[in-house]
């Protein structure tokens, strides 16, 4: 008997990453933009894409950001409504999260340590750990 084997053109290396996607889009994404708000408007990526292009890059085994331009971008848009900013706007839109560092003088030594809270960015982690169930608050939720 014959074996016959059905062939697509569609499938791709990182496609299985898609199905990681859309729990993302459906869980975090609105997490993300109402914490860090809008960051455009109009046409440009919101934050959630941006962090969902870092999320791909790590997820595929890319080393560096450039590996969303040269490997990542045109598997990435094969997804249905799925918008993909270059390296360049993902490392502006991290940027723009960036704070500043808050120097502490020990008072023995005199020595300087620099530090850097994030605020904002550890209000989302935890908020992003609630939404996704890894972090439950006793007697609650």
């Amino acid at each position: 008997m014959a074996k016959i084997q059905q062939k697509s053109e569609k499938i791709s290396a990182f496609g299985g990453i898609f199905f990681v996607l859309d729990k993302f889009d459906r869980i975090l994404s609105s997490v993300i933009d109402s914490h860090l708000g809008l960051r455009s408007t109009q046409t440009g990526y919101q934050y959630s894409e941006i962090t969902r292009a870092v999320f791909s890059v790590f997820c595929c085994g890319g080393t560096c950001m450039e590996d969303l331009n040269l490997y990542l971008k045109d598997v990435l848009a094969e997804r249905p409504h799925t918008r993909v900013p270059s390296a360049d706007t993902v490392l502006r839109g991290i940027e723009e999260l960036a704070t500043e560092n808050i120097s502490y003088t020990a008072e023995k030594t005199g020595n300087v340590y620099d530090f850097n809270t994030a605020e904002k960015l550890n209000q989302l982690l935890v908020k992003l750990l609630l939404a996704t169930g890894q972090l439950g608050i006793a007697g609650g939720t």
